[in-house]
C-alpha cells in the first residue's frame, strides 16, 4: 500500500456527514458570530479578535472532528478488516496522521476563504494583512497539535465518548495547575506549572508570543510521546 493510495482512501472516507458538518459549522461560526456581534454592538470585534476567535473555534472542532473520524476505525472494526486486507500496523497509524492532515488542510483552506468576508465585516482587508503571518502559521500548528492529541485519545479509549470525556477530565485537571502557576507569578516566582498544562501549551502556538525555548521543547516532547504512544498501542492491540 503506497502513500498515494492511502491518501486517496482517506480522502474518499471524508465524504461523510460528520465531515461536512465539521467544515460547514466551522465556516458558519467564524463568519456568523463576528457578523452578529458587529451588527448588534457596532464594530465591537477587531481584526486580531476575529483571528483569535477563528483559532478558538478551529481547535475545538479539530479535536471533536478528529475524534469522531478516527474512532470510527475502531467502532466499525475497520482496522481489523484492513489488517486482513494486507495493511501493516504502522500503516494504520499513518492513515490516522493523514486524517489529521486532511482536517488541518480543510481548516486552513476555509480560513483563507473566510478572510475576505471577515474583512468586510470588521472594516477592511488591510487589517488582516497587518496581522503577523506567524499567527496564521500558529493556527495551523496549533490544530496539528490538537489533532495528534485527539488521535492519541482515540487510540487509548477507542470509543469517541470516552475520548471526549477524557479531554474534559484533563481540562479540569489543568484548571488548578493554572491557579498554582498564577500564584507563583504573583509571589514573584516563575510559573513552573505551565510545563504540565499541555493543552494550554498547544494554544500558545497561536501567536508564539508566550513561547520560549523550554516551552517549545516541552511541546515537542508531548507530541512525540503522543505519537509514540499511539504507534505502540496500534502495534500491540488485538483488533
Amino acid at each position: 500500500m503506497t502513500f498515494s493510495q492511502m491518501l486517496k482512501i482517506e480522502m474518499y472516507k471524508l465524504q461523510r456527514f460528520d465531515f461536512y458538518l465539521f467544515a460547514g459549522l466551522y465556516l458558519l461560526l467564524i463568519i456568523a458570530i463576528p457578523f452578529g456581534v458587529n451588527s448588534i454592538f457596532g464594530n465591537a470585534i477587531s481584526y486580531t479578535e476575529a483571528v483569535r476567535f477563528m483559532h478558538l473555534v478551529s481547535i475545538k472542532l479539530m479535536l471533536f472532528g478528529t475524534i469522531i473520524a478516527t474512532s470510527r476505525e475502531y467502532t466499525n472494526q475497520v482496522n481489523r478488516k484492513r489488517l486482513l486486507n494486507g495493511y501493516k500496523r504502522h500503516q494504520l497509524f499513518l492513515s490516522q496522521l493523514i486524517t489529521v492532515g486532511l482536517y488541518v488542510s480543510t481548516i486552513m483552506i476555509l480560513s483563507l476563504l473566510a478572510i475576505p468576508i471577515l474583512a468586510m465585516i470588521v472594516g477592511g482587508f488591510s487589517g488582516f494583512l497587518e496581522i503577523p503571518w506567524i499567527w496564521y502559521a500558529g493556527l495551523m500548528l496549533s490544530n496539528i497539535a490538537w489533532g495528534l492529541f485527539a488521535v492519541f485519545l482515540v487510540n487509548v479509549f477507542k470509543k469517541p465518548l470516552w475520548a471526549i470525556l477524557a479531554y474534559f477530565g484533563l481540562s479540569f485537571i489543568e484548571i488548578p495547575l493554572k491557579f498554582v502557576g498564577q500564584f507563583q507569578m504573583a509571589s514573584g516566582g516563575k510559573d513552573n506549572m505551565v510545563y504540565f498544562a499541555q493543552m494550554d501549551l498547544f494554544n500558545k502556538f497561536q501567536t508564539f508570543e508566550e513561547l520560549n525555548f523550554a516551552l517549545v521543547i516541552a511541546l515537542i516532547v508531548y507530541l512525540l510521546l503522543y505519537q509514540f504512544g499511539s504507534l505502540l498501542i496500534i502495534k500491540r492491540r488485538d483488533f
